[in-house]
């Protein structure tokens, strides 16, 4: 098993407002300490209309939310790409979240995997704390022992990812 640590810093480097719509540019850093050496590894285009928050990445569009956010809403991350048609369902919960001063009293965690079975485990999803943006991100993908009798159903991990991203710090420059 490969385990790997590091930190990923995003930055806003360009922002354009106009009548109904915000255009910006994510600049992705990635770096091994937390206030250290950054190097830019991408930079995702994203814009956002009075009913739809999209994202641009490695050349693919996404749909990240859809507006008025409510509890149970299902829509298609998809709708603008030519992937497979997909649904992710917002959750809305009162749980606190806090980092250092800052906290906020409601997230959203917007699902668009949690499948499971004795051969695999696939999990996705993404959480916003209001007024803060995201905070948390994960993607399990993994494929379970199938080799011999002995180890189908027992959970043991034959290959696979699982990654997790938590807001550390916020910094306004």
């Amino acid at each position: 098993m490969t385990r790997s640590t590091y930190y990923i810093q995003e930055q806003i480097i360009d922002l354009k407002t106009s009548a109904n719509t915000t255009d910006f540019l994510i600049s992705r850093n990635l770096g091994n300490q937390p206030s250290g050496e950054f190097q830019t590894v991408s930079v995702i285009k994203g814009q956002r209309t009075f009913n739809m928050l999209t994202l641009k990445e490695e050349n693919i569009d996404y749909v990240k939310l859809v507006f008025p956010v409510s509890d149970g809403l299902v829509f298609n991350p998809n709708k603008y790409n030519t992937l497979p048609e997909a649904k992710s369902k917002c959750q809305l919960s009162s749980e606190k979240f806090n980092l250092g001063t800052l906290s906020a009293h409601l997230l959203l965690t917007v699902v668009e995997k949690n499948d499971t079975s004795l051969i695999d485990r696939k999990l996705k999803y993404a959480r916003y704390a209001n007024g803060l943006g995201l905070v948390e991100f994960r993607e399990k993908d993994l494929e379970y022992c199938q080799a011999t009798p002995e180890c189908i159903g027992k959970g043991i991990i034959a290959s696979g990812k699982d990654i997790k991203y938590e807001l550390v710090s916020i910094t306004e420059k």
